[in-house]
């Protein structure tokens, strides 16, 4: 209880951290230009939003992008039923999957669906990540 308490904690703090402080327009930031560097790019279309080479991701990384993605699909109105905690823990599920050679040509990519993901191995695999904090 203790692990998982702590795990929200954490998290929480990410967001609030960095929920107003990003934005990556002319890619005139930092963190912007260290997304360019390790050639990771955000793909945003009707009902998700695909981040390339999401295993070379940190944790805060993983926010950070996240939270770009989140108040760019609340400006324009986007509806996204699933939490940061809930999409950076399938963000970190790819990670470890391609980091161990599983599943390494759908892994290295990861396809984040607004309204969670139609397979029910990757929707509980999500949910054990994100409750435990891996």
């Amino acid at each position: 209880m203790i692990l998982i308490f702590s795990n929200f904690v954490i998290n929480t703090s990410y967001i609030y951290k960095y929920q107003n402080n990003i934005v990556c327009i002319n890619d005139e930031n930092a963190f912007c230009k260290s997304l360019k560097e390790k050639n990771i790019d955000i793909y945003i279309s009707n009902a998700s939003v695909r981040v390339t080479n999401c295993y070379l991701l940190n944790r805060k990384e993983r926010f950070k992008i996240l939270i770009i993605i989140k108040n760019h699909l609340i400006k324009n109105g986007v509806t996204v039923n699933r939490s940061i905690n809930n999409l950076e823990a399938e963000l970190k599920l790819h990670a470890v999957l391609y980091n161990f050679g599983m599943f390494v040509n759908h892994t290295k990519d990861a396809d984040l669906e607004f309204f969670g993901d139609s397979r029910w191995q990757i929707r509980s695999a999500t949910i054990f990540f994100q409750i435990l904090g891996i």
